[in-house]
This record gives structure tokens, sequence and C-alpha cells, in this order.
């Protein structure tokens, strides 16, 4: 066997386990945070995350969405925003939200770094991750309508 073979095995072998041991790790990090901040008995099909970080307009369109899903009981909404930038009153006193005003879990959890949606599987596993960006905003609201459901017009005003 020529040396480049060998070198192109033994590099796809270390990218594959490479890549299991970061899923691993996420999920483990996943299923960490649901057992600290989940309340007992609560089922969670859905991780909103709502942040002041990137596109400001993005993530004013996902608090409009994530307003709407505060009676959805499968859904957990964690807002880890000071207010700067979004209206974070409709988010205060609700048992659905899980507010992160200092940042404390945005530094123990990196995956709450950014405003996404965190689709479980019905075994508590990530299924889709779908992070809130200014390129893909309206498919992204869009995917998650459909796969949520239960709001009407998340867009501010055109």
């Amino acid at each position: 066997m020529s040396l480049l073979i060998r070198f192109s095995i033994a590099l796809t072998i270390v990218f594959v386990i490479s890549c299991t041991s970061k899923e691993e790790k996420d999920s483990e990090q996943l299923k960490q945070f649901l057992t600290e901040v989940s309340p007992e008995g609560k089922v969670v099909e859905n991780i909103l995350v709502l942040t002041e970080n990137g596109c400001p307009n993005c993530n004013r369109s996902f608090a409009i969405f994530l307003e709407q899903q505060l009676l959805n009981e499968q859904t957990l909404c964690v807002v880890s925003a000071q207010g700067h930038i979004i209206d974070l009153s409709p988010f205060i006193d609700n048992e659905n939200i899980l507010l992160d005003f200092d940042g404390e879990l945005k530094r123990k959890y990196p995956f709450i770094n950014q405003s996404s949606a965190i689709l479980l599987d019905k075994n508590g596993t990530v299924d889709t991750v779908v992070e809130i960006e200014a390129t893909d905003l309206e498919q992204s609201l869009k995917y998650l309508q459909g796969r949520i459901g239960r709001f009407n017009d998340y867009f501010p005003s055109r």
C-alpha cells in the first residue's frame, strides 16, 4: 500500500473519530443543560435561544416568534440578553422562559451563544439546529413555523 493511501486512511479515521466525539460531547452537554434547567416532569421538545449577538433585525424577528411560543409547554425559551436591542418585557415572569441576563448560562453552555432553535427528537437528543442569521432568516422562520407551529405573522411590519 502506498504512503499516500495509508495517510488518507489514517486522516479519514482521525476525522471520523473527532466528529463523533464532538457530537457525543454536545449531546452530553445538552442533557446536562436540560437536567439543570427543566422543571421536574416537563417534556422539552424544543429549545429556543434568544441572544443579542449577531443581526439585530434577525433577533427582533426571532423575539416575535419566541413571544408567540410562550404557551407551547414543550418549548423551553432561553433569553440570554440584556434588553439593549430587544424588548424583553414579554418574557418576564413566564414559566417557559429561562432568563440569563448575566450571561452565566451562555458561558457554561456554548450552544447559547447565538439566537437559534434546537429541536429534539423523541429520545431528547438533538435532531435539528436552526441558527438565526440574516442570510436565511425568512426560510428559517418558515421552517420553524412548520416544525413547531403556533404563531401567526412573525415578521415585523414591512
